[in-house]
């Protein structure tokens, strides 16, 4: 009589085996292409979103369209500020809307 791990491993072998020719493995290749179409097109997409924004953020930019209303409006100077000195600006303004500014009068 065989010995029952001699049996199992053959079978074992003989499985194995035909599960290998029944698998069949995609190249690396083509869905190397596939990730690098999926990234470029993540990218591409990217990049629309931030042109769209940034042309939505120039509509606002005083810089994009000062010279057209400069004829007809007081003469303006430009200082420049930190951000920090803007966040403070922003913050003082919200607390004098908000009432909270000046002794909690509003206006």
């Amino acid at each position: 009589l065989p010995d029952h791990r001699d049996l199992m491993s053959r079978e074992a072998k003989a499985l194995s085996g035909s599960i290998l020719q029944s698998v069949k493995l995609r190249p690396a290749r083509a869905h190397l292409k596939k990730r690098e179409a999926r990234s470029e097109a993540v990218r591409l997409e990217a990049a629309a979103l931030a042109r769209k924004n940034n042309e939505r953020l120039r509509a606002v930019d005083i810089e994009a369209w000062y010279e057209d209303i400069k004829q007809h409006t007081f003469r303006t100077t430009f200082l420049p500020i930190s951000q920090d000195d803007a966040r403070a600006i922003i913050e003082a303004y919200d607390l004098r809307k908000s009432g909270k500014g000046h002794g909690g009068r509003k206006g």
